[in-house]
């Protein structure tokens, strides 16, 4: 609920404000994730800078070194706030090309046992270099149209003259197979290639932790209550 209060209109910034505010830690840490890619007022800074979320609101702001990833995910995180981080519209995405016991987009693989089957240097290793491993189902392709423009998306199907392809972002554009220049298949993914830094450190650790063990994201843990 309080991720669809992303809209930037003045009702939903005000109760963003309030739950950044008074609201219980694991609330306000969603509310300040609604508040990211917005021109905050002085109140919202205020309030981020109170309870310590003001990372969350704009994590480029507070960089980490991501040669520490392995380190980092290593110390262990808090699953339901990995999940929340997942499928937030304002975090890095991940709901919108893969999905977890069937939530999510189906663009990308299904992510709902990778992290049991492959490990957490596997995990670790996906989001940090999307191309090392890109499984041939998963191709990008690279379309140039007589226009000038260009479209960059995996392969979803194709009605009559029309191709579907689908972008990073997740949204489904419609290429019409004579407007093609020419179309390229590519070698890298089409997951953003710098993710992470979309990401607090504590971000990344908890959506690793979430990857590793889905089913765990519904067990309350002491991290839920005791963070800031």
């Amino acid at each position: 609920a309080v991720a669809a209060l992303s809209a930037p209109d003045a009702k939903a910034r005000g109760m963003l404000s309030e739950l950044v505010d008074h609201a219980p830690a694991s609330v306000a840490r969603q509310a300040a994730r609604s508040l990211r890619a917005l021109e905050r007022t002085d109140g919202e800074r205020e309030a981020l800078r109170k309870r310590g979320l003001d990372s969350i609101a704009d994590p480029t702001t507070h960089p980490w070194a991501l040669d520490q990833a392995e380190a980092v995910a290593a110390e262990g995180g808090d699953p339901a706030e990995g999940q929340r981080i997942f499928y937030h519209p304002k975090g890095p995405g991940c709901f919108r090309c893969h999905r977890i016991e069937g939530r999510g987009g189906r663009i990308g693989p299904d992510l709902t046992v990778f992290g049991r089957e492959s490990g957490r240097v596997r995990v670790v290793t996906s989001l940090l270099k999307p191309n090392q491993e890109v499984s041939p189902q998963f191709t990008a392709w690279r379309m140039a149209m007589k226009d000038g423009t260009l479209h960059t998306g995996q392969m979803m199907g194709e009605q009559g003259d029309v191709l579907l392809i689908s972008d990073e972002s997740g949204e489904l554009l419609r290429i019409v197979k004579d407007d093609i220049e020419e179309q390229q298949a590519l070698d890298v993914s089409i997951m953003p290639q710098d993710l992470a830094l979309q990401m607090t450190r504590e971000e990344f650790r908890d959506l690793v932790a979430f990857l590793l063990d889905p089913e765990s994201a519904a067990v309350p843990t002491e991290n839920s209550s005791t963070r800031p």
